[in-house]
C-alpha cells in the first residue's frame, strides 16, 4: 500500500495545533480517525523538563501518524499536555487534573472532534498515571457517541523489550535512562545530564510491589525517591530513544491498522 500525503513540518507529520483549519478540513475528506494522546506536566528530576511526558507523547503521536501514512492510512493527532500527576505535587511545577476533570476533558475534546466529523478515536496514553481515567473516558465515549474507541498504553509493551535496548533495564523507571533517551531525541537542549543523579535502589524502590493485579495506595514518592528519579539517567542516549520511539510507533500502528483499516473490520 502506497503512502498518503499528509501535512508535514521539519520533524515529521504535523499535529492538530500545527495544522491550519483548511488542512484539517482536507484531512477530513480522507479520514475520520483522530488520535488523542494525553500526557503530563510533572517532575522528572533535576535533569529533565517538566514537559517530558508531553514531549514524548507528541513525538509518539507523530511517529504513529507517519507509520500509518507509510501504510496508506491517514489520521489526525493531538497531544494534550495534562494528565494525572497528583503523586508529584510536592515537587515544584508539577500540575495535575483530578480523575473527574480528566475524564470530562477527554470526553469534551473528543466531542469537539466528533462534531467536526471524526468518527473513530484512539486514546493514546503518554503518562503511566493516566490509564485508569482514560479507560473510563473511552468506555463512556463509545457508549454516548456510538463511536469505536481504542485505548493504547505503550508502556507495558516497552517494558517487554527494554532489556534489548537499555543498558540497565532492571532499575529503569521514572526520569531515568528510558525517558532521558527519548527527550534527547526531540529536546536535547532541555536535558541537563550534568545535573542527573543516581541513587542505588533497593531490590524494589517502591514501597509495595506484588506484581500485576495488585495496587497499594500508600506512601509518598518523595519519601523513597527524594530526587524524583528511580533509575540511572546518566545512561540515556538519543540512539536508545530512537529505538524505543520506532518500536512503540510500529506497535501502536499495527493495532490501529488492524482495528480501523482492515478490510471487512466492523470497527473500520
Amino acid at each position: 500500500m502506497s503512502a498518503v500525503s499528509i501535512p508535514m513540518i521539519g520533524r515529521g507529520p504535523k499535529l492538530l495545533e500545527e495544522m491550519t483549519t483548511a488542512e484539517v478540513a482536507e484531512a477530513l475528506q480522507r479520514t475520520d480517525v483522530a488520535i488523542l494522546a494525553t500526557c503530563a506536566i510533572e517532575q522528572h528530576g533535576a535533569h529533565l523538563p517538566l514537559g517530558t511526558d508531553w514531549y514524548i507523547g507528541e513525538e509518539t503521536t507523530r511517529r504513529v501518524i507517519r507509520v500509518l501514512a507509510e501504510r496508506g492510512h491517514q489520521a489526525v493527532g493531538y497531544a494534550f499536555p495534562l494528565g494525572r500527576s497528583d503523586g508529584f505535587l510536592n515537587f515544584p511545577g508539577s500540575l495535575t487534573l483530578s480523575n473527574a476533570t480528566f475524564v470530562a476533558v477527554m470526553k469534551e475534546l473528543v466531542g469537539c472532534l466528533h462534531h467536526q466529523g471524526f468518527r473513530r478515536f484512539v486514546l493514546l496514553s503518554g503518562n503511566g498515571g493516566n490509564g485508569t481515567a482514560m479507560l473510563i473516558a473511552g468506555e463512556e465515549i463509545h457508549r454516548e457517541l456510538g463511536c469505536p474507541v481504542i485505548f493504547l498504553d505503550p508502556l507495558p509493551y516497552q517494558i517487554s523489550y527494554r532489556s534489548e535496548i537499555l543498558k540497565n533495564p532492571a532499575i529503569d523507571h521514572h526520569g531515568a535512562e528510558g525517558e532521558t533517551s527519548k527527550v534527547l531525541v526531540t529536546h536535547p537542549h532541555l536535558v541537563h545530564q550534568e545535573r542527573s543523579t543516581f541513587v542505588e535502589p533497593l531490590s524494589d524502590p517502591r514501597p509495595y510491589n506484588f506484581g500485576p493485579g495488585v495496587r497499594v495506595f500508600a506512601g509518598r514518592w518523595e519519601d523513597f525517591a527524594p530526587g524524583g528519579v528511580v533509575g540511572d539517567p546518566r545512561l540515556g542516549e538519543a540512539a536508545t530513544g530512537e529505538k524505543a520511539y520506532e518500536r512503540n510507533a510500529a506497535w501502536a500502528a499495527d493495532i490501529i491498522e488492524k482495528v480501523f483499516f482492515s478490510v471487512g473490520n466492523k470497527a473500520g
